[in-house]
């Protein structure tokens, strides 16, 4: 095989975060316009296969860029990788999130969902994060009743449409964690305007 056959296969079959590119995309990265440039971002923690990859084909379809990782270390890792990028274009402003949102599930293998949530909340306080776990509500706010910030929650079972309309701000969720421990989003919301 030769020598770009071989990188532009590497770079359709991924690299590892979940990112894979289609050949129409290949001549835009090779200009330096990456096509996912312009299109908001979302990180993914999920360890079930099927179910990451349909989150990641719902997003995506819905206009963002998504990257999928299936334990929480490589979460972490991945997070980190794209906080530096971030910071080194844009420095490191108070508010700074790279990602539009964080879809962590609570039980992950290597670190757990709100192990991930404390990290982030360390480096970047004001990052948008969405528990998404079929684990018992109640375990789920006894490990965030001591998160800094409050973060969402949607318990599964729930369809796709409930998924990217919680994910694009159509809809709102259950808060959970930070100053407020456990509330409505529509009453966090007005927590914050009082």
């Amino acid at each position: 095989m030769f020598p770009e056959a071989h990188d532009t296969k590497k770079r359709l079959e991924g690299d590892g975060f979940g990112h894979t590119e289609q050949p129409h995309q290949l001549h835009l990265q090779q200009e330096g316009l990456p096509p996912e440039a312009n299109r908001p971002r979302v990180l993914i923690a999920e360890d079930h296969q099927s179910i990451g990859e349909t989150y990641k084909m719902m997003l995506e379809l819905e206009g963002y860029d998504v990257t999928l990782s299936s334990d929480g270390q490589d979460c972490v890792e991945a997070f980190n990788h794209i906080f530096k990028l971030t910071c080194l274009c844009h420095g490191q402003a108070e508010d700074s999130h790279p990602f539009e949102v964080v879809i962590l599930d609570y039980h992950l293998p290597r670190k757990d969902g709100i192990e991930i949530v404390k990290h982030i909340q360390s480096v970047a306080p004001h990052q948008r994060i969405i528990v998404a776990s079929s684990y018992p509500r109640e375990v789920i706010l006894r490990a965030a009743g001591d998160l800094d910030q409050s973060v969402e929650l949607m318990t599964k079972p729930f369809d796709l449409e409930q998924f990217a309309d919680t994910v694009s701000k159509r809809r709102t969720t259950e808060t959970i964690g930070g100053n407020n421990k456990t509330c409505s989003a529509g009453r966090f919301q007005e927590q914050l305007v009082q």
